[in-house]
């Protein structure tokens, strides 16, 4: 039985796929204008791209300062002795 779930999982995926782009199609025929303002959007790859700029500054950061802050801590702790 587990066998028959990624077939159906990629079943209802391609289904949904399908779905979506039908509903498109109709949109860009019935109504061009609003299918005008989709395609102007944001495409997902710029996202990505600039989310993932976003981060790698972010984690730049981290490391840039997290190696200072754990060398206080140890400082500030002490040695430490193993029992």
């Amino acid at each position: 039985m587990t066998d028959l779930l990624p077939r159906e999982m990629m079943l209802r995926f391609l289904f949904s796929s399908l779905v979506d782009a039908d509903s498109l199609n109709t949109e860009a025929h019935r109504d061009p204008e609003a299918a005008s303002i989709r395609e102007r959007t944001v495409k997902l790859p710029k996202v990505v791209d600039d989310w993932a700029g976003l981060l790698e500054a972010h984690i730049d950061k981290l490391c840039a300062t997290g190696k200072e802050s754990v060398v206080r801590a140890r400082s500030e702790r002490g040695p430490r002795r193993l029992s």
